[in-house]
């Protein structure tokens, strides 16, 4: 078992959502946000920013390029951006708010303390 897969576990028991264990959630934000940190572990700022808005506005790229091609000059430019808006306020909210319910339960504490505390290692041996 990797160490990786092992802090998973090991957060995976102390109650923390499978989701906020990871480092990203999805193949677009492992390519776009490379980090070694899990989300829980991440502020939920960045969070809000980067899996909300930018994922967001990623979101509606994809969705303008598939039903352009279905049904092209029924929605405007300006329909997908406020949509693409919306839902990446909502998606990065709603994540953001789940990182600092599952801060509370850790404690406050950072990656690098928490390695410390829990394994004894450096956050880079990880």
């Amino acid at each position: 078992m990797q160490k990786v897969e092992f802090v998973q576990l090991y957060l995976l028991r102390m109650g923390i959502p499978r989701v906020l264990t990871q480092t990203a959630t999805n193949p677009i934000s492992r390519l776009l946000f490379p980090t070694e940190k899990p989300l829980v572990f991440q502020s939920p700022v960045s969070v809000f920013f980067y899996h909300g808005l930018v994922l967001g506005y990623v979101w509606g790229a994809w969705l303008w390029l598939m039903f352009a091609i279905v049904k092209p000059g029924e929605w405007t430019i300006m329909t997908y951006l406020i949509a693409s808006t919306f839902y990446g306020v909502l998606l990065g909210m709603f994540r953001a708010l789940r990182v600092v319910w599952a801060h509370k339960r850790l404690g406050r504490i950072s990656w690098e303390e928490w390695c410390q505390k829990h394994h004894g290692l450096a956050s880079q041996d990880l």
